[in-house]
């Protein structure tokens, strides 16, 4: 594999490692939406929060069932590397963990994503604040300096669902 798809596949790995084990496990998506859902102050129970926790773990059973090749119930960087090879696979379920985060972070329901908002959610993700920023840039926010909703969640299949380059999306990938 390219090094630039190892580079980029171990930056999607790391942000979703969130206890920094090297393996992916139901906690580290359980533990990224209670954190989202925490820095946000939306409530635990609130159908919102509901619909993120639901979505994130349709993705995590979803890789678990397709790349957890040694069944131990977690996932290591070689067993996600695999994606590469079935990245179809997974696109129902990543596009519904998208959409689910997108209409999550439009609080106000006005069809627009705020940059505060955004941020606030990327950085309980685990992504890197700058990066995150020039991503958000990248969206073309209008000039009330808001994104339409919609495009956060194309940001979100665009870095976990393409290989390689990708647009606004490969501003999250940190600088070597």
């Amino acid at each position: 594999m390219e090094a630039e798809i190892i580079e980029r596949l171990r930056t999607r790995f790391d942000t979703l490692d969130g206890n920094g084990n090297g393996f992916l496990e139901k906690d580290d998506f359980d533990d990224e939406v209670t954190r989202i859902v925490s820095v946000t102050g939306v409530a635990a129970g609130a159908p919102r929060a509901q619909l993120l926790r639901d979505a994130y773990r349709a993705y995590w059973w979803a890789m678990l069932d397709r790349l957890d090749k040694d069944g131990d119930g977690r996932i290591s960087f070689e067993e996600y590397a695999e994606i590469v090879h079935a990245v179809d696979d997974f696109k129902s379920f990543a596009k519904a963990r998208a959409d689910a985060v997108d209409r999550f972070t439009d609080f106000d329901g006005d069809g627009w994503i705020e940059r505060d908002d955004y941020l606030a959610v990327m950085v309980a993700a685990r992504f890197d604040p700058a990066a995150a920023g020039a991503a958000y840039d990248a969206l073309v926010p209008d000039q009330a300096g808001k994104v339409r909703a919609g495009r956060y969640a194309d940001l979100i299949m665009e870095f976990y669902d393409t290989i390689g380059k990708a647009g606004a999306a490969q501003l999250l990938v940190p600088p070597q």
